[in-house]
């Protein structure tokens, strides 16, 4: 309830900073088609992970969101090999072992953002495109049947969240700038234009 509330008032502000410029505005969220219409279309996308919550809000693009905390102990070269394409498997069984479980992480949540972004469904969707997985790769996708033509059209972003957490945005277009704001909506670092915001839900 209490992240419903806080995503709802993050929202309200978005729209009544649209209704200002006398414009018309529809909320949409990842998995919503906007009406047929000529108001401005905001979309939104959630993730929840733990006590913390990362939504996404785009004007006139589709957005993707993923948040997800570290856990130790879990079958990483099995996930890998069943969920993972085979560059990416490739890419993270060619790792120390002791180095696989962040990078798998950090792998999931980039590909899932871009899932959302775009629409399609976990885990069906996983293994229909690749991204990046190498630490001195930055982040992107690489190849996709999500869209025409196999390249993409969206850009993949590696967002700061809270130790123990990894975090990815995906968004429509490219060279966009990322802003982190507090609760009340005020700037605390980042580089501003793709908005992010990060918040506790506890």
């Amino acid at each position: 309830m209490v992240s419903l509330a806080r995503r709802t008032a993050i929202l309200s502000r978005y729209a009544e900073a649209t209704l200002r410029e006398q414009e018309r505005v529809v909320l949409v969220n990842e998995r919503e088609t906007p009406p047929s219409t000529t108001e401005r279309v905001l979309r939104f996308s959630v993730s929840h992970s733990g006590g913390w919550m990362l939504l996404a809000v785009g004007c006139g693009c589709r957005v993707g969101v993923d948040l997800e905390r570290l856990r130790e102990g879990i079958r990483v070269d099995d996930l890998a090999r069943r969920f993972l394409t085979g560059h990416e498997a490739e890419q993270l069984l060619s790792l120390l072992s002791e180095d696989r479980e962040a990078v798998f992480f950090r792998t999931w949540v980039r590909k899932e953002a871009y899932l959302k972004a775009v629409g399609g469904g976990v885990p069906a969707g996983l293994s229909r495109f690749s991204v990046s997985v190498g630490s001195d790769e930055p982040p992107a996708i690489l190849d996709t049947e999500l869209e025409p033509g196999g390249a993409s059209a969206f850009s993949l972003y590696d967002i700061e969240v809270p130790k123990g957490y990894v975090g990815a945005l995906a968004v429509e277009g490219t060279e966009y700038w990322i802003r982190y704001l507090d609760e009340n909506g005020h700037e605390i670092r980042g580089r501003g234009g793709a908005e992010s915001e990060t918040r506790q839900s506890m």
